[in-house]
């Protein structure tokens, strides 16, 4: 039998920014005229609608073993995002897939370079430290109208275990993309290595996150 694909709920903090992830990440300005609006939400980062950075702050134990893992390269807990967007899943149906009821808009989470090899140094489980899937995997981040990070959710592989219980939904594919959504997504920095070597081994080399506005019904990307 196939191992399943699902979500589960993580509990991380981040630390956000629009700029390159490096050891010195840039703290995210907040001031209210600096933040644009999109209708009814504000972007965590800027410039509006650019892919993002992310390191992990917290809780201590994922950070703690992280670090000690990356032997104190703070660097290497520092992932990418890609854009925000508006959050298209309406209210009812929130509460089976686990997204917070106050979120508007959200974004994906690309996993960490180099986890698969970091975490085969920690001593985890990933029923108990559901947080690694998203390093492994990566994940979705949701915001509320004020930008605040108000809930994570990572992509898991087979059982998970009751500590990561509460809500989920699965993924679907793959569809075929057309060469000239593949460009664009290259060229608006969207696309990221693949970071596990059993995907690399069956061919696959880069990932990129699409929002639903971004696809026609034919499932063809329309990227432009």
């Amino acid at each position: 039998m196939e191992d399943s694909v699902s979500t589960v709920k993580v509990e991380l903090e981040f630390e956000l920014s629009a700029a390159a992830c490096d050891d010195q990440v840039e703290d995210l300005e907040r001031a209210g005229d600096d933040l644009e609006a999109s209708n009814d939400f504000k972007y965590p980062w800027l410039p509006a609608e650019s892919p993002g950075s992310y390191r992990i702050v917290g809780p201590e134990r994922p950070v703690e073993l992280l670090t000690k893992a990356a032997c104190g390269e703070l660097g290497r807990l520092c992932g990418r995002l890609s854009p925000v967007n508006k959050l298209m899943v309406p209210s009812a149906e929130r509460a089976a897939g686990g997204i917070p009821q106050r979120a508007v808009s959200m974004c994906f989470v690309h996993p960490l370079a180099g986890a698969q090899e970091m975490l085969a140094k920690a001593d985890l489980s990933m029923a108990k430290d559901s947080w690694a899937w998203i390093a492994l995997f990566g994940g979705f981040a949701f915001f509320d109208a004020s930008a605040t990070l108000v809930g994570t959710r990572a992509i898991a592989v087979g059982p998970t275990g009751p500590s990561c219980r509460g809500g989920g939904f699965s993924l679907s594919g793959p569809f075929e993309a057309s060469a000239e959504a593949l460009e664009a997504l290259r060229a608006q920095g969207r696309m990221h290595p693949v970071t596990l070597a059993e995907l690399r081994d069956v061919g696959l080399d880069s990932v990129g996150w699409v929002f639903a506005k971004e696809l026609q019904a034919t499932t063809l990307l329309a990227l432009r």
